[in-house]
């Protein structure tokens, strides 16, 4: 693998986790706020 490639993968990954991270934090709020609507009832 060439430097290029590697740097190009490695971005890639991060990219990726920053995605999956964003998801899971996304998730969560929409969880919480569900959770609110709930006990509001």
């Amino acid at each position: 693998m060439t430097i290029k490639t590697a740097f190009l993968h490695r971005t890639l990954t991060l990219v990726t986790l920053i995605d999956n991270l964003l998801l899971v934090f996304k998730a969560e709020w929409v969880v919480e706020k569900i959770a609110n609507v709930n006990r509001l009832e």
